[in-house]
C-alpha cells in the first residue's frame, strides 16, 4: 500500500490554455474547469512534496520518530491522492460541468476544512463544519460557502 501511494503518479498540463489532469492509473486527461485550477495546482503540488518527503524520510535510519513522520506524510500522501481521484470522477459524473461556474464540491470541501485549521480527523471536520453553519449535504447541494468560492484556491 505503500509504494502505491508514494508511487501515486499525476500528472497536471496546460494545453491552448486549459488545464488537462491525468491520474496514470486512469491514463485519460480530464479538462480542468477554470473555477477549480488553483485548488488543483495546490493539491497536485502538495501531493508532490509529501511523496518526496516520504520518499527522503524511507531513507533515513529507522527509529521511532523517523517511522512516525513517515506515516504522517504517508497518510497526507494517501489522502490528497483520494482527494484528486473523487475530484476526477465528480468530472466524468456531473452533467454540469461544462459550466464556467461549476465548482467540485470535494474541492470545496477539502479547501474549506484547509482554511479551518487544517480540520481532517472526523471530530475535527464536525467542529469545522459546525462554525461554517455547513454540512455535507449543503456542500453536494452547492450551497455556496463565500470564503472558499471568494478565496483565489
Amino acid at each position: 500500500m505503500t509504494d502505491v501511494i508514494m508511487n501515486y503518479a499525476l500528472s497536471l498540463e496546460l494545453q491552448d490554455n486549459i488545464y488537462k489532469l491525468t491520474i496514470h492509473a486512469s491514463p485519460t486527461p480530464v479538462k480542468i474547469p477554470d473555477k477549480c485550477v488553483n485548488a488543483i495546482r495546490l493539491i497536485v503540488h502538495q501531493l508532490n512534496l509529501y511523496q518526496s518527503t516520504s520518499k527522503a524520510l524511507q531513507d533515513l535510519p529507522k527509529s521511532p520518530v523517523v517511522d512516525e513522520e513517515l506515516q504522517i506524510y504517508i497518510f497526507l500522501s494517501a489522502y490528497l491522492g483520494a482527494v484528486l481521484a473523487v475530484f476526477r470522477q465528480e468530472l466524468q459524473t456531473d452533467t454540469n460541468v461544462v459550466t464556467t461556474k461549476w465548482r467540485s464540491t470535494h474541492l470545496d470541501y477539502h479547501i474549506a476544512l484547509a482554511l479551518h485549521d487544517n480540520a481532517f480527523t472526523k471530530e475535527q471536520q464536525a467542529v469545522a463544519l459546525k462554525k461554517m453553519k455547513r454540512s455535507w449535504t449543503h456542500l453536494r447541494e452547492k450551497k455556496p460557502y463565500k470564503k472558499v468560492q471568494e478565496s483565489e484556491w
